[in-house]
């Protein structure tokens, strides 16, 4: 494990890693939380988190970053967070005017190789994908308006979760076939009310992973086109899990908790296809 450092005394969290080990997150300081990378060492380790900028206000973060150096996250302009693409050393303003007022807080969750973005309005959540070449547009849900694309992998294929119904509740995970914005496919259940699609995998297969409302609380899924949703189980004595990502290998990581609240990071292995 590697200390990635902080300035002084503030913390620091890291949200991304790209194939190339650019590491992305954000740095806390006297002035508010900041966008920031951190790039590898020839010599190995990792250097001083460098800030990204912002937009012109405060706070703002970097979630995800692409094999290309490609980063996307929040920040506030002044006071409202708008969605931005980083590149080059310049931060610019992806907040889809075309879809949502100025006034409107969007929120970025992932980008893909290609440079598209897939985000979200918050409060009403209206989820929105905007291609590298700045064509924006919402994300249909499945029976009601409400949607939330949380990651997007290189073949464009977008995951995350929306209405079923136009009322509040309930929300399944969900997939948009093809990337296709008005086509949500609806991922189901493990027999309880919701569930959430968090990561999929870049390769041909597009395995989902998220959680999932069963009879005995929330458990950690995988999803795919031929078997459909299937629950990871629980390590002994855990009686809560959520997956948070799965590579190309099937390898899924995540947390699980025991009813006391004590969690514990945990790696899920799915066997060869």
């Amino acid at each position: 494990m590697t200390d990635l450092g902080a300035p002084g005394e503030f913390p620091t969290v890291a949200y991304d890693i790209n194939e190339g080990g650019v590491i992305v997150g954000a740095v806390a300081g006297a002035t508010g939380t900041h966008p920031a990378r951190w790039l590898p060492l020839a010599g190995g380790g990792y250097g001083a988190p460098e800030d990204l900028g912002s937009l012109g206000g405060c706070c703002g973060d970097a979630v995800a970053i692409n094999d290309g150096g490609q980063i996307t996250g929040t920040s506030q302009v002044p006071t409202v967070g708008h969605a931005y693409l980083w590149e080059s050393g310049s931060m610019s303003d992806i907040h889809p005017l075309t879809l949502f007022a100025e006034s409107d807080e969007t929120l970025a969750w992932g980008i893909n190789n290609a440079g598209t973005v897939v985000g979200q309005q918050y409060a009403p959540s209206r989820g929105f994908v905007r291609t590298a070449s700045a064509a924006a547009q919402l994300l249909a849900g499945l029976g009601g308006s409400g949607s939330i694309p949380l990651d997007i992998n290189t073949a464009g294929v977008i995951v995350g979760w929306s209405q079923v119904t136009a009322s509040d509740q309930p929300w399944h995970a969900t997939l948009w076939v093809g990337g296709d914005p008005n086509q949500p496919q609806d991922l189901g259940t493990l027999g309880g009310a919701s569930s959430v699609a968090i990561a999929l995998s870049d390769d041909a297969s597009a395995r989902v992973v998220g959680r999932a409302d069963t009879r005995r609380g929330q458990h950690a899924f995988v999803w795919t086109s031929t078997g459909g949703m299937k629950d990871l189980g629980l390590p002994k004595g855990r009686s809560f899990g959520q997956a948070w990502d799965i590579n190309s290998s099937g390898w899924i990581v995540g947390e699980t908790s025991a009813p006391s609240g004590r969690t514990g990071a945990t790696l899920w292995k799915l066997p060869s296809p």
